[in-house]
């Protein structure tokens, strides 16, 4: 009898494991066309640009007591508009301000040019 009970809770739980994962396919399709839409160039630079960036630049994930939570530095989108604009951000990136260290030693220039093209698309 508990092996009747232990198949059939099996069954159950590869049955909703399956549930699940088809639940989340088209998630991963959406994921991934959104991928496409951008270059290699633009996809290195949101890669570095999370792994840099985002913690100072874009709003906390979990601040319960505060329903709409301001980041650090300021947001990015459409920052980087123009050459002026591009050249700016390049130089703060790199020598940084009273509030943010530069990153002259700690990114490679194809990698600020990478981060360059991700912030022109934000």
């Amino acid at each position: 009898m508990k092996r009747i009970a232990i198949a059939a809770s099996s069954l159950g739980i590869g049955l909703m494991l399956t549930v699940a994962l088809a639940g989340l396919h088209p998630a991963s399709a959406q994921q991934s066309s959104s991928r496409a839409s951008l270059s290699p160039a633009q996809l290195a630079g949101k890669k570095l640009f999370l792994q840099r960036c985002s913690i100072c630049h874009l709003p906390p994930l979990n601040v319960p007591q505060d329903p709409d939570p301001k980041p650090y530095g300021p947001l990015l989108s459409g920052f980087v508009r123009g050459a002026e604009k591009e050249s700016r951000a390049r130089n703060i990136i790199l020598k940084g301000t009273s509030r943010m260290p530069g990153f002259q030693y700690g990114l490679q220039s194809k990698q600020i040019d990478a981060l360059m093209e991700y912030l022109k698309i934000l």
